[in-house]
């Protein structure tokens, strides 16, 4: 346990340079309302792709790329012993935080050129 409160103290030293470095953004009311994404407007570079509900991607298309807040989970979580129930909470504030994504796409200057939402999933 003690590992894991060190390595989460860390991270949290650690993460002010990421989140500088990848350019990410705090949704607005962040710091207020702790919601769980970061995001960053990106460009699509790969070659044009049709998605299944129709919408095609072609290359510089802006996206809205969402990145979790880790350390800030694991600092909620880590006391924790109940898997189900962490998976419930990480649910309700995932939700919690889709309004203030829809704020940010709806408050971008130029909201219509953001084709798609994105993140990055590694299930294994």
């Amino acid at each position: 346990m003690r590992l894991r409160l060190d390595f989460i103290s860390a991270w949290n030293m650690i993460d002010p340079l990421y989140f500088f470095f990848t350019r990410l953004q705090y949704l607005e009311q962040t710091r207020v309302n702790t919601t769980i994404f970061r995001v960053r407007l990106t460009r699509y570079k790969g070659r044009a792709v049709v998605l299944s509900d129709g919408t095609c991607i072609k290359k510089n298309d802006v996206l809205v790329k969402i990145h979790l807040h880790n350390v800030q989970i694991l600092k909620e979580l880590h006391f924790m012993d109940n898997d189900l129930k962490k998976a419930m909470i990480l649910y309700k504030k995932a939700k919690e935080s889709l309004p203030y994504l829809a704020l940010y796409i709806q408050r971008y200057k130029n909201e219509v050129q953001i084709k798609e939402i994105i993140t990055i999933w590694d299930p294994t």
